[in-house]
C-alpha cells in the first residue's frame, strides 16, 4: 500500500484550487439549470393546451435562471471552442473566431426568438 503525503493527497475539492477549473464546474452545473427550465417549459406547454395552467411570477424568475444559465454556458463553451482545434492558431485568430461565433449565435438566436415569440405568447398566459 502506497502512502500519499497530505500535500499531494487528492481531495473532493481539488477543482477549487484553480480558477478555470471552477469556471468549468460552474459551466457544467448551468446545464442543470437549463434542464430544469426546459422541463418546466415543456410541462407548462402541455398543461396549458388544456387550459389548466397559468404561469405566475415564479416562471419569470425561472426564465431568467434558464436564460442566464444558457448565456454563461454558451459563452464559456464558445470561448473554449477555438482553443481545442487541432491547429495551432495565433491568439488573434482565436479571438476573431470567438467573436465571429458569438455574432453568428446572436443572429441565429434573434431569428429564432422573433419567429417563436408570438407562438410562446399564444400558449402561455402570464398572470
Amino acid at each position: 500500500m502506497k502512502v500519499t503525503s497530505p500535500e499531494n493527497a487528492t481531495t473532493t475539492l481539488w477543482w477549487t484550487r484553480n480558477f478555470w477549473s471552477v469556471v468549468y464546474f460552474v459551466r457544467e452545473l448551468t446545464g442543470v439549470g437549463i434542464a430544469i427550465y426546459m422541463t418546466v417549459f415543456v410541462v407548462m406547454y402541455f398543461l396549458n393546451r388544456s387550459g389548466e395552467f397559468v404561469a405566475g411570477g415564479w416562471f419569470y424568475y425561472l426564465s431568467w435562471m434558464g436564460f442566464l444559465s444558457a448565456m454563461f454556458h454558451s459563452v464559456t463553451w464558445f470561448g473554449v471552442t477555438m482553443k481545442v482545434t487541432p491547429f495551432d492558431l495565433p491568439k488573434w485568430v482565436e479571438k476573431l473566431g470567438f467573436i465571429s461565433i458569438l455574432l453568428i449565435w446572436g443572429g441565429v438566436s434573434y431569428v429564432l426568438m422573433s419567429t417563436f415569440y408570438d407562438l410562446a405568447h399564444t400558449y402561455i398566459n402570464y398572470a
